[in-house]
């Protein structure tokens, strides 16, 4: 018996909890709560572009990263003082 499994016993492991939990479920429920929540502001610009990342053709994902490294080259490019 140890080296068979049987369909209802797949995710079950030994235990001496009286209580049994369901983790496919709370995943499944944590998954459809992350889906519905309302973000605002900076949170849900960037949950918009994680979407199009990676719903994206590779030409897409090409493209963001393009813009992604150039605008942060543009960002942090400090043009340097010298002294005459």
């Amino acid at each position: 018996m140890l080296g068979q499994s049987s369909g209802d016993n797949v995710h079950k492991y030994p235990s001496s909890s009286h209580y049994h939990h369901n983790w496919d479920a709370l995943e499944a429920q944590m998954k459809a709560e992350e889906k519905d929540e309302k973000l605002d502001g900076d949170a849900a610009l960037n949950k918009l572009f994680q979407q199009i990342y990676t719903d994206g053709s590779d030409e897409t994902r090409r493209a963001m990263n393009k813009s992604f490294v150039s605008s942060f080259v543009l960002l942090s490019y400090r043009p340097r003082k010298t002294c005459l």
